[in-house]
């Protein structure tokens, strides 16, 4: 079984207020982006690394990375306007590299993808490990953690309209994997019939192959997402 992660650095961060996207700030001595890789990086059970970034980014993103000192990394991929397409890019660079490797129609290799966000710098070695044991038994998983607050459904006018049962509510984090034939199905699924705006991976897989069970995986409420300039130092 092979296992390839996708990083997503293609947003701008635009709610941080900064020059540069959030993934190029700094955090204990390291870019955002180089801490959520380093975590990959050194996990045994990683393969190979796809890092996604704004076309105007990519020259950038090399250097920064120097990818002699991280082996893992096999590309610096050009991503799409949306994070569907980002994600689809990463999907469809990684079904190459497997094909070149061919890993691909080897009846005794399977691939598996992870996509994580790379503003989400503190993941761990263990969370990683929990997804990959879970796609033993699953073609698809999401981390995530169980809600603490009553969550609200709201109308356009932001009145309640309804309150689920917080028992039954998680809050996704990433990474999110399946199978390298599942994401792809889904995700062509979705260019076809023009729904490729979803806001999170395992989704595609939800609205497209209805009849694929998505597993969740216990995260931690330390893998935040930096969204604010606050994030950075809280």
């Amino acid at each position: 079984m092979q296992n390839f992660v996708a990083i997503l650095a293609g947003g701008k961060g635009s709610r941080m207020e900064t020059s540069q996207p959030k993934q190029f700030e700094m955090l204990n001595g390291k870019t955002v982006l180089e801490h959520s890789i380093d975590t990959f990086e050194k996990h045994q059970d990683i393969h190979g690394i796809f890092v996604v970034v704004h076309h105007d980014f990519v020259e950038n993103t090399r250097r920064l990375l120097n990818i002699n000192n991280r082996p893992k990394i096999k590309e610096i991929v050009v991503g799409g306007e949306k994070r569907a397409d980002s994600s689809y890019q990463a999907i469809l660079a990684i079904e190459k590299f497997c094909y070149d490797q061919q890993f691909i129609n080897n009846p005794q290799m399977s691939v598996n993808v992870l996509i994580h966000d790379a503003a989400r710098p503190f993941v761990s070695g263990d969370i990683i490990t929990r997804t990959l044991d879970a796609l033993q038994d699953n073609h698809a998983v999401s981390v995530a953690i169980p809600a603490t607050d009553t969550i609200y459904i709201c109308n356009d006018e932001h009145k309640i309209v309804s309150s689920p049962n917080r028992q039954m509510v998680y809050h996704a984090q990433t990474p999110q994997a399946a199978r390298l034939p599942i994401f792809k199905q889904a995700f062509d699924l979705a260019r076809e019939t023009f729904q490729n705006d979803a806001t999170d991976d395992v989704n595609v897989i939800l609205n497209h192959l209805p009849g694929e069970e998505i597993h969740i995986v216990l995260g931690d409420i330390a893998n935040k997402k930096i969204t604010f300039q606050a994030d950075l130092t809280a």
